[in-house]
């Protein structure tokens, strides 16, 4: 018994290690090894987790790239109905749903945004929409907001009178329309000043002979080139909206 007590105090692994020197453990790796050691524990799971969590978040993102975002039924047939007073109604035949993705639309607010860059627009002009609410009425907002372009937003049922007075105050360059809107756009071309080009989505409308320069349908395609994104500023002009549409802009 008294053999085994004393091998033991006199082991040469404890020898080696002085109870009342919490350093000695460490003098075999030096300074820079026990810096290096500390540095290592505290980076490495900061360095895990934010590896982790970005991983996450390009995973998210691109899962929510392929959710369905907007939807439009198709227009399968129309037709006026009569009232009982006499007064004649717009009667649609809606299909299904077709959807665009979150990723098909950012790629087409994209590309829109590309095409009016290419049509001469710089941060600060002035585009107009025209038109009834739809999903590439939206699509072109956001292309508007990538470039920096102020969206003058102007009702579908605005009069002639207010919508030439819309047109001249805020000096929009570039309009978003219905084909439908086409017809009333010719009417008054002579009065309205500094519109350049006219960008009408595609219905399956007839919109030939109309006299109207500058004309072109909505596409989808990219446009030639890329143009980075633009970003806004607190100071910017967002959009302007129609206040009124018996006494015009606001």
């Amino acid at each position: 018994m008294a053999d085994s007590e004393g091998s033991f105090s006199t082991s040469p692994v404890l020898e080696k290690l002085d109870p009342n020197d919490y350093s000695s453990g460490g003098r075999g790796y030096g300074t820079y090894g026990i810096v290096g050691a500390a540095a290592a524990a505290i980076l490495i799971p900061y360095i895990t987790f934010y590896y982790l969590h970005g991983k996450e978040e390009g995973e998210t993102e691109r899962s929510s790239g392929r959710e369905r975002f907007l939807g439009t039924r198709k227009l399968i047939s129309k037709e006026f109905v009569t009232a009982s007073d006499g007064r004649k109604f717009e009667k649609l035949h809606l299909g299904d749903y077709e959807w665009q993705t979150y990723g098909q639309v950012f790629d087409r607010a994209c590309n829109f945004a590309s095409g009016l860059i290419m049509l001469g627009h710089k941060e600060g002009t002035r585009a107009g929409i025209f038109a009834d609410t739809r999903a590439e009425w939206l699509i072109a907002f956001q292309g508007c907001f990538r470039q920096n372009i102020t969206v003058v937003t102007i009702y579908a049922s605005l009069g002639v009178d207010a919508l030439v007075y819309s047109l001249n105050e805020t000096q929009v360059s570039t309009l978003i329309c219905d084909p439908k809107q086409l017809k009333t756009l010719a009417e008054i071309s002579s009065k309205i000043t500094t519109i350049k080009n006219v960008i009408y989505f595609e219905d399956g409308e007839t919109t030939n002979d109309l006299g109207i320069s500058g004309t072109s349908n909505w596409k989808y395609r990219p446009a030639k080139g890329s143009h980075d994104y633009s970003r806004q500023h607190c100071s910017h002009c967002c959009s302007c909206y129609d206040g009124d549409s018996k006494t015009g802009y606001q």
